[in-house]
């Protein structure tokens, strides 16, 4: 009887007696031959408990996200193996709520920060149409004073000097319904693969220090070649987002970062410089200050957060909102002739 065949298995096998003929047989008939009796060794991998990755069963660790595993994996779903020992309680940010109501695999930040963008554009759009009536004020979202009453900001050291915050606030602020639309359907993209790997609590905190960080590249950029502009849009967080993707599969060894790096990441860049208008500064910056991120997190994520980054995370949100008022109470776009 052929013995099944498995590529999970690893088969020794181990005939214990050599074929024997039981006599002379007849002419023109076919010998009587003894069927050989094997023996199997058959080890069966255990599945990571972190990344579900199989694994054989003598490993240490986890050839996908180089978690510990042996007493802490689980039994592969479907086949029998040597007893594990598996873990007494869940963890990592897939089972930590936000403010324990929310799993991250429900994307809380992700909502929250999709909600006070649009609400942000909304009462954006709602102050420049009642100066001005127009349908094309509804799909521009305003004139430039418009948005800096919102939060944009200008890439002037001086300007930045007198208002920090706003480098925080024009995450939020976006120049058109086309603008503001493709920044979201990024964000939910995005978070849909990161917040459940690293946390609604780490997702908050990289989205609001790149996002700051991405304009100040732009600010540097800018005062360096002496071409001050008006900018704003959540696409410098965005790409912070998508760095933190990079680093996080580097980090964990997950091959697929060859792929995210040569497909989304670079697709996204070069379709950055192909289109005029766009800040690409601010896009890089946020880039690179992702992948750090994503590096610095990448074997801690599977723990639940740390005490000080969720305060820290809390810090970020009263920042967002505090901007966004401190902007909206601002008198500089008055101060700034020329502007329309």
């Amino acid at each position: 009887m052929p013995l099944e065949r498995s590529a999970q298995a690893n088969l020794t096998l181990e005939p214990n007696a050599p074929l024997t003929r039981r006599g002379r047989a007849n002419r023109g008939s076919i010998a009587s031959v003894k069927k050989p009796r094997y023996t199997c060794s058959v080890t069966v991998p255990v599945a990571c408990s972190n990344c579900g990755a199989l694994n054989d069963a003598d490993f240490r660790n986890c050839i996908r996200c180089a978690a510990r595993i042996g007493p802490n994996a689980t039994e592969a779903p479907g086949r029998h193996s040597m007893p594990v020992t598996r873990p007494p309680y869940r963890t990592g940010p897939k089972t930590e709520a936000l403010l324990g109501l929310w799993p991250a695999e429900s994307l809380p930040v992700a909502k929250a920060l999709l909600t006070l963008t649009t609400a942000v554009y909304g009462l954006q759009v709602l102050l420049a149409y009642q100066n001005e009536r127009s349908l094309g004020t509804l799909l521009s979202g305003g004139g430039v004073v418009d948005a800096l009453r919102s939060g944009a900001m200008i890439s002037l050291p001086t300007l930045v000097q007198m208002e920090p915050w706003r480098l925080l606030s024009a995450c939020f602020v976006h120049f058109g319904l086309l603008h503001i639309g493709m920044n979201m359907l990024g964000l939910v993209n995005l978070c849909r693969l990161l917040e459940p790997a690293i946390g609604s609590v780490r997702l908050l905190i990289v989205y609001v220090v790149t996002g700051i960080l991405s304009f100040g590249g732009s600010l540097a950029y800018y005062s360096f070649t002496h071409q001050p502009s008006p900018t704003a849009g959540a696409s410098g967080a965005i790409f912070g987002l998508m760095g933190a993707i990079l680093g996080f599969m580097f980090r964990r060894k997950d091959q697929r970062w060859k792929e995210w790096l040569g497909k989304t990441v670079a697709y996204s860049v070069l379709f950055g410089f192909a289109v005029g208008g766009v800040n690409n500064a601010a896009h890089l910056s946020g880039l690179v200050a992702g992948a750090l991120f994503g590096w610095l997190v990448g074997l801690d994520a599977p723990r639940p957060s740390t005490l000080w980054q969720r305060v820290f995370a809390v810090v970020c949100a009263l920042a967002v909102l505090a901007a966004l008022v401190l902007a909206r109470l601002s008198n500089l776009p008055e101060l700034l002739p020329g502007l329309g």
